[in-house]
């Protein structure tokens, strides 16, 4: 399975920053994650993106939708 943004958001997880520190950004119909990173897709982190109120109070919908991979 694979994961594919719906909202956009900012990731919090520090270990998506590039370079200069600036965290990375996910636009709609991005692939979550962008690149394997520590914490991305540990199973609590994939249920918060999912979660059908939002990962935090600045959202109240989920921000990634589960794709089946055969589905592209």
């Amino acid at each position: 399975m694979s994961y594919k943004v719906i909202q956009a958001f900012t990731d919090s997880n520090s270990n998506s920053a590039d370079d200069n520190g600036n965290l990375h950004v996910y636009r709609v119909n991005d692939t979550y994650p962008f690149q394997p990173y520590s914490g991305a897709a540990t199973k609590e982190r994939l249920a918060q993106l999912l979660n059908s109120t939002g990962p935090n109070d600045n959202f109240n919908n989920p921000v990634i939708v589960e794709v089946d991979d055969k589905d592209g």
